[in-house]
């Protein structure tokens, strides 16, 4: 059996693109830890929906301080989709989905 930093390992060397998705939350912070102990540089993404509380993005701009993340990359929705699929930004009431 593998421990973590073992299969962390594999998969960065595996990767045809190596990154992380993450949110920030308890699981990902881990994650995150253990990841910049081996690629300080890994490409980390988060999904910035703008519908995240203030103290959540204040959360992650500590955590990438702390962390000393130097490559988080915000993803967030095309503006003209957005406006396309949810113009009044009630989708989230009408589908969960």
């Amino acid at each position: 059996m593998s421990d973590a930093t073992q299969i962390i390992t594999t998969a960065l060397d595996t990767a045809t693109a190596p990154c992380l998705t993450s949110s920030f939350q308890a699981e990902c912070v881990v994650l995150n830890h253990m990841l910049r102990q081996q690629r300080p540089a890994l490409p980390v993404l988060f999904v910035d929906t703008g519908k995240l509380f203030g103290e959540t993005l204040r959360y992650r701009d500590t955590l990438v301080r702390r962390l000393g993340l130097t490559d988080v990359r915000t993803i967030e929705p095309d503006p003209a989709a957005l406006a396309a699929e949810d113009a009044d930004g009630g989708l989230w009431m009408r589908d969960a989905d």
